[in-house]
């Protein structure tokens, strides 16, 4: 069975898999629907068993190929029973392959550090001067009683610096 080499990014891959699940008979897992404007997974089981393997090393879960779509801007129209689901992109279009070059990555909003910064790239705070402080002596009741409030009142003090106070 042809493997995914005929295309190196994930929507060739996706076009190449859609064009071919009919000549593998396998059609009822997944295929192009509406006209080759959308294309769902029918049987998420015979999509990851016996469609996906043959187009997608790495994809062994469907919520990982879900992923996978989303992070290439697909959107999911709707889903059904079992987890199936019509999956669209404005470029992914059965009649105008010209359009998938359009496709882009979709960037990450928040990636997660991949590890602490290093000791000696930590900013250097020795000579970081001090903005307005509050003392407790800045601590005004407005009222007495068992229903007093306080509110905090800024004492301006002139800046400091953080060594020679710690120090």
């Amino acid at each position: 069975m042809p493997k995914s080499h005929h295309s190196k990014f994930f929507p060739g891959k996706l076009r190449v898999m859609l064009d071919q699940v009919d000549e593998l008979g396998l059609s009822h897992g997944s295929s192009w629907v509406s006209e080759g404007r959308v294309f769902a997974i029918h049987d998420p089981d015979v999509f990851m068993n016996d469609i996906a393997p043959q187009f997608f090393d790495k994809q062994t879960h469907l919520r990982s190929f879900h992923r996978q779509l989303s992070i290439w801007g697909y959107t999911r129209l709707e889903t059904g029973a079992g987890g199936r689901g019509v999956w669209f992109h404005k470029n992914f279009i059965r009649d105008k392959p010209e359009l998938i070059k359009h496709i882009k990555r979709v960037p990450v909003k928040n990636p997660k550090p991949t590890m602490a910064t290093p000791k000696n790239q930590l900013p250097d705070y020795t000579n970081y001067q001090m903005p307005v402080s509050f003392h407790q002596d800045s601590l005004h009741s407005t009222t007495k009683g068992p229903h007093a409030t306080a509110k905090l009142v800024p004492v301006h003090q002139p800046h400091r610096n953080v060594a020679a106070a710690v120090g």
